[in-house]
């Protein structure tokens, strides 16, 4: 498969993508997202991410320009433009910015939504993480609070998580495990955390 963009509706190779330096998903990291998978080339649970991408744009009050019929219809597009082998399936990852205008914080300055939709290969866990395990270490930086920004909005501004990576980095560990303002456990910066207790799959509410 080769790795492809639509950015408003324009398919190109992903590396030949282009957005306005004036997008406010550029300047600003305002903008929402989702993942999804295709299985047998179709995107899953299409619908279900759709309702909470509306969840996102609701709590984030950006007002979506484009209809989930478009956006379902632009998926299909980019995945077929991507050349899938048979039996090949693909990560999908679909954003919405704010839109572009005037550099300025109000967002009542954008314009109308804009899109970007990415379909590359579905990314591998290396062999030594399933040979050695995977290390975790607990950085300074701390989730951010549900105070400061609503965990249900699945926001394209991951300053927080990089952060949590980077202290993970300098200790040597593969990934971060994040705790909240209160100190208890959340997840890893950009996956669940998920143990298996006396023969009970529990993870964290948080």
């Amino acid at each position: 498969m080769r790795a492809t963009a639509n950015v408003n509706g324009t398919i190109t190779p992903l590396a030949e993508a282009k957005v306005s330096i004036l997008d406010r998903g550029f300047q600003y990291g305002d903008s929402i997202y989702e993942v999804i998978r295709t299985y047998q080339g179709v995107p899953f649970f299409m619908e279900e991410h759709h309702d909470r991408l509306e969840n996102s744009a609701r709590l984030s009050r950006i007002k979506l320009s484009q209809s989930r019929e478009e956006l379902t219809r632009e998926i299909r597009r980019t995945v077929e433009a991507a050349g899938l082998a048979k039996g090949e399936d693909a990560f999908v990852r679909y954003m919405i910015t704010r839109g572009s205008g005037v550099l300025d914080l109000d967002p009542a300055t954008a314009g109308t939504t804009s899109y970007v939709i990415i379909v590359k290969e579905i990314p591998a866990w290396r062999k030594d993480h399933y040979e050695r395990g995977t290390t975790l270490a607990i950085p300074a930086t701390l989730r951010n609070s549900p105070l400061s920004l609503d965990p249900n909005i699945k926001s394209g501004n991951y300053l927080n998580n990089i952060l949590a990576v980077a202290e993970a980095n300098e200790l040597g560990a593969d990934d971060a495990l994040m705790l909240s303002h209160d100190g208890k456990l959340t997840e890893a910066s950009n996956s669940n955390v998920v143990f298996v207790i006396d023969g009970e799959v529990r993870t964290p509410l948080h």
